[in-house]
């Protein structure tokens, strides 16, 4: 492999990881970011389900 070549592979690879690595971060921090919206919604809902067992407005047998 030539200079030049072994050059423009460095080159590339040192273009392309930032961009590759930025990708994987975002993708990490959205998917947490979302599992905590999905978690809350869960927990509302469990309160609800809950309070709705407790008032006698649903039955436990449904």
């Amino acid at each position: 492999m030539n200079l030049s070549k072994r050059g423009s592979v460095f080159l590339e690879a040192a273009l392309i990881f930032p961009v590759i690595i930025l990708t994987v971060a975002i993708l990490i921090g959205y998917s947490s970011n979302s599992y905590e919206k999905v978690k809350s919604q869960v927990k509302a809902h469990n309160e609800l389900r809950e309070e709705s067992l407790a008032d006698g407005r649903i039955d436990k047998g449904e």
